[in-house]
């Protein structure tokens, strides 16, 4: 009871202390809620739209148009869907391009957003990336190689999720280049002999790939063939939400490690201070499972009160990052959000875990050692410890000596190092990958990182300037 007592009036005295385990833990279980729930549902809701909106498996051009009798014979030969598609790029503002592609019933499926999709000679269903960066809305007009168009709705594509010019462009930019959905007339209002390619959807497998453009080289000679994954404007965005849903586990993962290294640096330093009071306790027939068992208060605190208050303010941030996500990745929402049950008890039960598991190891370090040695703790004078505080400076962390001499100091300022590289360059690749111009600054800003990281510096490192 004695032991309890004391430990619980520790706690009240060092919350001050705590409280940045507290935030740090609160901020592993926030992220990893918030971004599970908002890739988990974008991630669906793609596999929705590929599936209900048919999204294609392959396109390919040919030097001369294909008649209807010829399409319609290669699909039920081959058992895939072959439709073709007329497009135009029109002058749009300053330099800006829009290209209007013409409506499909059973490949590529416009989704429609707002509004509906156009059926005269001046109307247009605008791409929902284009519209957004631009500000149009349904019911604006919007002039298009000098001629006037009314936007009867906002849509999206299923081929051009992420909408680039050219196969070979690297990156997408809507405030100059977007898609729009139009009739046959509009197309041809804009040119008489508008560009044409098809389309096809895999029916039934096995597919015959080789077969199948054997057949159709006696139709028309083919100038290209492009798959479904070669296709940028498709795998680029199912690359993007791979890549985000590794983030969502590492990076939390990452900060609940610092998170536990912190509260066993507490705990081991509390420690210190009463190990005479923890040998007196020794010495009074007190068993060291029953202060380990006291002590473990501390990081049975911090897991639960960050996993609490990171639960609750993921659950609140998941639906705005629900709609960033959306429209960062064009794709729209067919999915209604859902909790993860299973993810909310990973988050609650692995960080009480981990914390419990470095807590007890700290804990039982100091309870295990002999009572002569923790009532003997504490030794020397004043004038000694105020002169050896003078000596102490900064330490590296990846220095041995200060490694061995100050093992969780060293531990957690390393870790805390290779947090910040590493936050800093996933946001670094995640905005600078396309920009392969400037390699010069790529290489320096790369350098003087990995550089301020080996010399264990604090927040000196350029690339964010």
């Amino acid at each position: 009871m004695i032991v309890w007592k004391s430990v619980l009036k520790s706690l009240k005295q060092n919350i001050f202390q705590l409280s940045g385990s507290i935030i740090l833990m609160a901020l592993a279980v926030m992220l990893f809620l918030m971004l599970q729930t908002a890739i988990g549902s974008v991630a669906k809701s793609n596999q929705d739209f590929i599936k209900k909106n048919h999204q294609e498996d392959f396109q390919f051009y040919t030097s001369a148009p294909l008649k209807s009798e010829t399409l319609k014979k290669l699909s039920q030969q081959y058992q895939v869907t072959l439709s073709e598609r007329t497009f135009v790029d029109a002058d749009w503002g300053k330099g800006g391009t829009l290209r209007l592609l013409s409506i499909n019933y059973s490949i590529n499926i416009p989704y429609l957003e707002t509004g509906k999709l156009p059926e005269k000679k001046d109307e247009l269903a605008l791409f929902k990336g284009f519209a957004a960066a631009n500000h149009y809305k349904t019911g604006d007009q919007i002039r298009l190689s000098g001629k006037v168009f009314q936007i009867t709705g906002i849509a999206y594509l299923p081929d051009y999720i992420y909408p680039v010019k050219n196969e070979a462009d690297l990156s997408s930019d809507p405030k100059t280049f977007g898609a729009a959905a139009a009739s046959d007339s509009a197309i041809q209002s804009l040119q008489s002999k508008p560009g044409f390619y098809y389309m096809g959807e895999i029916r039934k497998s096995p597919f015959n790939k080789e077969e199948l453009k054997k057949a159709v080289l006696k139709e028309a000679p083919i100038l290209k063939w492009m798959d479904r994954k070669d296709n940028p404007r498709i795998s680029f965005v199912e690359a993007k939400i791979k890549s985000s849903e590794s983030i969502v586990t590492t990076f939390p993962l990452l900060i609940a490690a610092i998170v536990m290294l912190m509260t066993m640096l507490i705990i081991n330093r509390k420690l210190k201070h009463q190990q005479k009071q923890i040998g007196t306790l020794l010495a009074m027939g007190y068993f060291p499972s029953e202060i380990s068992k006291a002590y473990m208060i501390y990081p049975l605190f911090v897991s639960l009160s960050g996993s609490i208050l990171g639960a609750g303010f993921g659950l609140l941030l998941s639906v705005p990052m629900t709609a960033y996500y959306t429209s960062y990745f064009n794709v729209p929402l067919l999915s209604p959000m859902s909790l993860d049950l299973t993810g909310i008890l990973i988050a609650f039960l692995l960080q009480l875990l981990l914390l419990s598991i470095a807590g007890y190891l700290a804990i039982r370090q100091t309870v295990t050692q002999p009572v002569l040695t923790l009532l003997s703790a504490g030794g020397g004078n004043k004038r000694t410890k105020k002169k050896n505080l003078h000596k102490r400076q900064l330490y590296n962390p990846l220095q041995t000596e200060n490694a061995f001499e100050q093992p969780f100091e060293s531990s957690c300022s390393f870790l805390w190092d290779c947090f910040v590289f590493c936050s800093g360059h996933v946001w670094f690749f995640d905005n600078e990958l396309c920009r392969f111009n400037d390699k010069e600054n790529l290489c320096r800003n790369l350098s003087v990182s990995l550089c301020c990281l080996l010399q264990g510096s604090r927040g000196e490192a350029s690339f964010f300037k």
